[in-house]
């Protein structure tokens, strides 16, 4: 999940201000070994904000720290939509399984298993 974030960054950051191979960059995280999607949320907003801090108003560093900040909000927003309508697919399974479970409830299973040797016989 991690690359396919720093992937989707990396094609966004139109100047390789924050992609490239000289630190710090967004690749350091790879060095923190961080896995929740709110640890790497933080991580990559805390970063962008570090720059921001540093830069002057009129740099260029400035104003991509801010349009990288905001299309991050914007991407970790989409991932929790995402992950919010999958969920929908586990409401659906879980209410079959108690149709099921609710049918067989009242089937008497030694009685079909006499009825089946009978027929069988």
């Amino acid at each position: 999940m991690i690359e396919n974030i720093l992937e989707i960054l990396r094609n966004e950051d139109t100047f390789n201000l924050f992609s490239n191979k000289i630190s710090p960059t967004i690749y350091d995280i790879r060095k923190l070994k961080i896995k929740t999607l709110p640890n790497i949320k933080n991580f990559l907003l805390t970063h962008f904000k570090q720059v921001r801090d540093k830069s002057s108003p009129d740099s260029l560093y400035y104003s991509e720290a801010i349009r990288l900040e905001k299309f991050t909000y914007r991407l970790f927003k989409e991932i929790e939509d995402a992950k919010q309508e999958s969920n929908g697919d586990d409401a659906v399974i879980e209410m079959y399984v108690e149709s099921i479970m609710g049918f067989i409830e009242d089937i008497d299973i030694p009685i079909i298993n006499e009825q089946i040797s009978y027929i069988t016989s």
